[in-house]
């Protein structure tokens, strides 16, 4: 899947090297650069609520399996974030800010003591894992709603 990934992502860089984006790339690619970047957030986000534990017990193997895996979920998704960040002339400041923005908004949302996580849970879980498993339909599913804004104007 990850090879799929990157091979869908790479065509999709040398095919748009010299052409400024369409509308309808604009639209997804701004979607996919904001999916990607709350993914990033929400899977570092799990990591760290359970890393924490480190300060007060050690982690059982299956906590420390849980962190490994949310930190390789949130570099995967950091990678498609970037990809996206290029193609919107995104600067790494700006990026760095909008990544900010979603932790203070997930601290709010989970609490300070990540005692709410199951609120993230319940809005990301299912996006953030569909959006890395195929990308591609996530690709399709913005198009079809940029068609959709597009024939409601």
């Amino acid at each position: 899947m990850k090879k799929l990934l990157i091979i869908s992502l790479t065509s999709l860089l040398l095919c748009n090297l010299s052409y400024a984006n369409t509308p309808v790339q604009q639209y997804v690619f701004e979607k996919l650069y904001d999916e990607y970047s709350k993914c990033t957030v929400y899977y570092k986000f799990l990591s760290r609520g359970v890393d924490r534990k480190k300060d007060i017990a050690t982690l059982t193997e299956k906590e420390k399996s849980f962190v490994k895996e949310m930190n390789i979920l949130s570099e995967e998704a950091e990678k498609n974030m970037y990809f996206f960040s290029t193609k919107l002339n995104i600067s790494n400041e700006n990026m760095q800010s909008n990544i900010q923005d979603i932790y203070k908004n997930f601290l709010d949302i989970a609490g300070r003591d990540y005692s709410k996580t199951e609120l993230l849970n319940e809005k990301f879980y299912a996006l953030c894992s569909n959006s890395l498993k195929d990308p591609k339909s996530r690709m399709v599913y913005w198009d079809k709603d940029f068609q959709k804004l597009k024939k409601n104007d």
